[in-house]
């Protein structure tokens, strides 16, 4: 099956300002807590389910997520927001199982 890198651009837009603007934000670690594990895992949330029910793709959206988050560890954080790397993934990839799930039972029932 050939991949289409650009049905993911518009996600990847998105996925990338949450992970390179939102940790300008941060100012303590109450404001770095709600922007690691509440905007960015909602943000990849969101963007899984669109990404799934829109294109059906498995594994592009999640495989971008991890490695994207990659060097915002190295940039803003330290490394032991490593685990991020694999929550994000895991989340984006629930959305896109989820999206794929939905759009596959809105399509049954046409």
């Amino acid at each position: 099956m050939k991949t289409d890198w650009k049905k993911l651009l518009p996600y990847a837009a998105v996925t990338l300002a949450v992970f390179y603007l939102l940790p300008l934000l941060i100012r303590d670690t109450g404001s770095g807590m709600v922007i690691l594990m509440v905007a960015a895992p909602l943000a990849c949330l969101v963007c899984g389910l669109l990404c799934g029910f829109l294109h059906q793709d498995r594994w592009l959206y999640p495989t971008f997520t991890l490695v994207s988050f990659f060097p915002v560890v190295f940039l803003y954080l330290n490394q032991t927001a490593l685990p991020y790397c694999l929550i994000y993934a895991c989340v984006s990839m629930i959305g896109v199982t989820a999206g794929r799930i939905l759009a596959r039972w809105m399509n049954r029932r046409r």
